[in-house]
């Protein structure tokens, strides 16, 4: 009984983790071939636009975040520019003070609301018929703007997601790995996007149709996965705009990435029954890929670890199984040499990704202890 169970459940993990990482992508990349191009949006549609910046101790960054905004030559009078700064005590409201002669308003809130309160807040109060939600430490490449509110010259496009690229800091080579990841998403995005059924936007820089907004609600989740299924959910396309350029600047440290991947995990947690929902009520393929893209790619780190238990609990009856077991072992001794690497400041390939793809899982376990003890919806400076 006990040596069925474990094939069950290596069998099992391994057919879930072979599908969120290869089966979905070649399913999607199949039913694609059946799919019609859209035609592609002819002239300049500038719908009136609410750029939302939430805000909080920005005072490096922000400035830099206005001057992007302000140099896409979107026409003013149908341009609204909001900071939500979110408690700051350092010198963010003084640096957008001095913007306000441009446009630029500032909304100083009083108490924690932290990007979700901000959202909840302030995108019903919005003027434009398209709200753009943008980090304060994302960049926006020339001419993004545009380019991403031009797809709702198409009256069934409800949300589009901009290209979030990784910008490392000077002469790093610590993070190459997160560049490689969101290379990996813009790819899976740019087909998700020929269903019109992208789930998940890059969060620092996407949008939507003030009238599809709905609340998120008091309890913490990732912004850029619920708002788009609500949009999905209410019959409209959600597409992904590869020209639409935000460069961020993300931390020098792995350690800053894996508190960031922490947070995430019990964002995610929080909103696993709501993206269900909502996937359900926007059709079948729809909910297909909430479970095969987001639902599996949340679960992954403990599929990993019951196949890895599995496979070396099962190695003494049959080759399947020592070799799975083996390879789990040299890439526990390949993650091992490139946390050394890493703490000495070296960067050894391939060593350094299979040390950052591990950290990154093993993230889940961290994030599973805080959303058991309960998520705040408010974060810290991401230097903090």
């Amino acid at each position: 009984m006990v040596d069925l169970t474990l094939r069950l459940l290596f069998w099992c993990s391994a057919a879930l983790i072979f599908h969120n990482f290869f089966g979905f992508r070649l399913t999607l990349l199949f039913l694609a071939l059946f799919k019609k191009e859209s035609e592609p949006t002819t002239g300049e549609f500038l719908p009136s636009v609410t750029v939302l910046i939430p805000a909080h101790n920005e005072e490096k960054e922000i400035a830099a975040k206005l001057d992007s905004v302000l140099s896409q030559g979107y026409p003013a009078e149908k341009l609204e520019i909001l900071v939500a700064s979110d408690v700051s005590t350092d010198r963010t409201n003084e640096i957008v003070r001095g913007y306000q002669t441009r446009g630029v308003t500032l909304i100083d809130f009083r108490e924690r609301h932290g990007k979700l309160g901000a959202l909840d807040e302030l995108i019903p109060l919005a003027r434009g018929e398209i709200v753009v939600i943008t980090d304060a430490n994302v960049i926006l490449g020339d001419g993004s703007l545009k380019r991403l509110c031009n797809v709702y010259a198409d009256p069934r496009v409800g949300g589009a997601s901009g290209y979030q690229t990784v910008e490392l800091p000077e002469q790093s080579t610590k993070l190459r790995e997160e560049v490689l990841y969101r290379s990996f998403e813009a790819d899976l995005k740019r087909t998700l996007s020929r269903f019109g059924l992208l789930v998940g936007a890059f969060g620092g820089f996407y949008s939507l149709r003030r009238s599809c907004f709905r609340p998120i609600g008091p309890k913490a989740m990732d912004d850029d996965v619920i708002l788009p299924l609500e949009v999905l959910a209410q019959g409209y396309k959600v597409v992904f705009v590869p020209g639409a350029i935000g460069y961020e600047g993300i931390g020098e440290t792995m350690g800053e990435e894996y508190r960031r991947r922490i947070r995430m995990t019990a964002y995610n947690f929080n909103a696993l029954g709501r993206a269900l929902r909502l996937g359900a009520r926007a059709g079948l393929l729809a909910l297909y890929i909430v479970v095969s893209y987001k639902v599996l790619r949340w679960l992954a780190p403990f599929l990993w670890l019951m196949l890895a238990v599995s496979s070396i609990m099962l190695a003494s009856q049959g080759n399947v199984y020592r070799l799975v077991a083996g390879t789990f072992l040299g890439g526990l001794i390949l993650a091992m040499i490139g946390w050394l690497g890493a703490s000495i400041g070296r960067r050894w390939s391939p060593f350094a990704q299979t040390y950052y793809f591990a950290k990154m899982n093993f993230a889940t376990a961290p994030g599973l202890i805080l959303w058991l003890r309960g998520v705040k919806r408010y974060w810290g400076h991401r230097a903090g």
